[in-house]
């Protein structure tokens, strides 16, 4: 059985944090297309000073995954057809190229 405290914390820290970033980048965004940008350095130690938010959210993220879907398909609670991803290939690699895209777009705007 999984150690449910741990999965309880793990998803919100990952959310509430996921949720604070979107939040921050909002508020930047709302500076860039006020082209106020250049002028707030400040927002720009924010950026880098909250890189490692990101870092925390995803090892988040992989807590849940993993403890909270492995010990259930290894106790033969949960059938493992379930547990496996359905993704193809061609959905991870058309979801990297539009990532992709979408970024360079990004740095065209500048």
């Amino acid at each position: 059985m999984p150690f449910i405290p741990i999965n309880f914390w793990a998803f919100r820290i990952m959310v509430g944090i996921g949720m604070f970033l979107i939040l921050v980048f909002a508020g930047m965004l709302f500076f860039i297309y006020r082209k106020d940008i250049t002028r707030s350095h400040w927002l720009h130690w924010i950026g880098i000073a909250l890189i490692p938010l990101a870092y925390i959210a995803s090892e988040s993220g992989w807590i849940v995954a993993e403890l909270g879907r492995q010990p259930w398909t290894i106790q033969d609670m949960l059938p493992t057809w379930t547990a496996v991803s359905d993704l193809s290939s061609s959905n991870i690699a058309l979801t990297f190229f539009l990532f992709l895209i979408l970024s360079q777009q990004c740095l065209l705007l500048k």
